[in-house]
């Protein structure tokens, strides 16, 4: 199988410290799973969290205690096509 390359230029640097026990965990990370390099790692990680929060965080219609309040419990009668079901 042919390895995807993303052509996304990245011209942008940024630059983190990291203790000693944070860098031979990605260390050992990257090893075990033969990663192309620490940076591949450290950025893949960074964005999915980041995107991870924008997913949470994405308006919805309805507030998380609106949505609480929706919840249907089995003593509501049944509605099959805008009619009642017959118990």
């Amino acid at each position: 199988m042919k390895k995807v390359i993303n052509k996304e230029s990245r011209d942008n640097k940024v630059t983190i410290t990291l203790s000693d026990r944070e860098l031979e965990a990605i260390d050992k990370y990257c090893k075990k799973y033969k990663s192309a390099s620490r940076a591949a790692v450290i950025r893949e990680g960074a964005v999915r969290f980041v995107m991870g929060k924008f997913f949470e965080d994405y308006p919805t219609l309805f507030g998380k205690n609106d949505l609480d309040r929706l919840i249907v419990t089995d003593s509501e009668p049944e509605v099959y096509n805008n009619n009642v079901a017959e118990e």
